[in-house]
């Protein structure tokens, strides 16, 4: 896995699944700046984290695309 974000308070993984199997969930996400930030989880809210570029170091948090790409979204 590539990147990470935090799961939602709450979050469970669907049944049957394992640890690191992919798995689909829907997420409801903004366009803002440019990017698509992923804002809930399966209707849960998704905990904010700063940005790369904000912190001048690497983020464990993730953008839309980048959540997609490692299979998350």
């Amino acid at each position: 896995m590539k990147n990470a974000i935090t799961a939602p308070e709450g979050f469970t993984m669907p049944e049957g699944i394992k640890d690191d199997e992919e798995f689909e969930v829907v997420a409801s996400v903004k366009m803002e700046g440019g990017k698509i930030h992923i804002y809930k989880i399966d209707g849960m809210e998704v905990e904010e984290m700063e940005d790369e570029e904000d912190e001048g170091e690497e983020s464990e948090g993730m953008d839309f695309l980048g959540a997609i790409e490692s299979g998350i979204a």
